[in-house]
């Protein structure tokens, strides 16, 4: 304990949102982590008061709120821990997010197929709503040898 902590961040849900968290991982030390559907920012640094032998400096003073955390972390690290996405690097988050949504700028649908032969307009006797074909006939006058 008291070599890194995290804090619970708003879950991102569109590919802007994961800007902060990729600024996040551009510093040293600092890692993201998915537990039970809650994104956290967990940051590698040993508090200022641990002693040589591992044991807390301030323990007697500590603040009530550091006993709590302290039981809850204890308590976690008893049983198999895993998360269910950890990201070390800016790169692995990238890959995810490719993953998760599709890249920028490139539309994913095949383009929409263009009618040059069909005009949209009025024929006569026609509907407003109705399409008619423009045909366009090549006549040729063969002469006679």
């Amino acid at each position: 304990m008291c070599r890194y902590f995290a804090l619970q961040l708003d879950t991102p849900a569109r590919r802007k949102d994961f800007d902060i968290l990729r600024w996040f991982l551009l510093h040293k030390k600092t890692s993201i982590f998915v537990e039970k559907k809650k994104w956290y920012v967990q940051i590698h640094n040993e508090c200022r008061e641990l002693l040589a032998d591992h044991r807390c400096g301030v323990y007697e003073t500590r603040a009530a709120d550091f006993a709590a955390i302290i039981r809850r972390s204890t308590a976690s690290t008893k049983r198999n821990w895993t998360y269910d996405l950890f990201f070390r690097g800016a790169e692995k988050l990238e890959e995810y997010i490719e993953a998760r949504f599709p890249p920028r700028g490139k539309n994913i649908r095949s383009p929409k197929p263009g009618l040059p032969m069909f005009k949209r307009g009025r024929s006569s006797g026609a509907r407003r709503s109705c399409f008619s074909i423009t045909l366009r006939v090549f006549v040729t006058d063969y002469a006679e040898a």
